[in-house]
């Protein structure tokens, strides 16, 4: 797989267990938790579950629920909007 941007690190705490999870972080302190692991939405098919988070003083929070069953290009597309988001933390 491919992403189009670099992930700001590597979760390692699924690549014992045969996931992969990516931390993506970017200017505007947005960034996503990308995963696919056993339990996660799309797992079974190979596909990627992504969720949308707010860095803060190093810690990141998220705000919405997980959107499950991405592709790889999907992943991007939803990678690319975040990386647009100008205004301020969501409350």
């Amino acid at each position: 797989m491919e992403f189009k941007y670099k992930p700001y690190k590597l979760g390692d705490d699924l690549l014992n267990l045969g996931g992969e999870h990516y931390l993506f972080r970017f200017k505007n302190n947005y960034g996503a938790s990308v995963i696919c692991k056993k339990g996660s939405f799309g797992f079974e098919e190979g596909l990627y579950e992504l969720l949308p988070i707010y860095w803060d003083n190093g810690n990141y929070s998220h705000y919405s629920e997980p959107i499950g069953f991405l592709s790889v290009n999907e992943v991007n597309e939803a990678l690319s909007k975040i990386n647009e988001i100008k205004t301020s933390k969501i409350i």
